[in-house]
């Protein structure tokens, strides 16, 4: 959230109009609306008093990692999950590959299992039988040409 949301909604939630928080801060009502739009930030020395006003502290108003009681919290952004949706697909593609596809399907399809999304744990699925139906081909290739070159 941004500092002009955050200034807004606290603003609101102390039940103050943009015209009272300005007399607070000794600016004018534009000044505010221009800050809670986002247009403009307020100087740093009015900071610890618009936190004093609207009754929060400044790491509040600040960062986005630290709650209205001054706690961090843990943000997941949007990029995280897709990071780890297209880690999983790289894991599904690699369970289409011979030799070591059905081990890395194997040992994802367990880890699969508590994620939602069944489309790709199906994909991992043909994934594993098509890798064991190329790896047990290659296996009898490479016996057949042994023995040919026995012969």
């Amino acid at each position: 959230m941004k500092l002009g949301d955050k200034i807004a909604m606290l603003r609101k939630k102390a039940n103050l109009t943009q015209e009272e928080l300005a007399d607070s801060l000794n600016v004018t009502r534009q000044s505010v609306s221009r800050r809670e739009s986002n247009e403009v930030y307020p100087d740093m020395n009015k900071i610890g008093k618009l936190a004093d006003i609207l009754e929060t502290n400044c790491d509040y108003l600040l960062r986005d990692d630290v709650n209205e009681s001054g706690e961090k919290v843990k943000i997941v952004s949007d990029n995280n999950k897709v990071e780890k949706y297209i880690n999983r697909l790289i894991v599904t593609i690699l369970s289409y590959f011979p030799l070591i596809g059905f081990i890395v399907g194997l040992i994802s399809i367990k880890n699969e299992a508590k994620v939602k999304d069944n489309l790709l744990r199906k994909l991992m699925i043909v994934g594993i039988i098509i890798s064991i139906i190329v790896t047990i081909f290659m296996v009898i290739f490479v016996i057949c040409a042994i023995i040919y070159s026995i012969r």
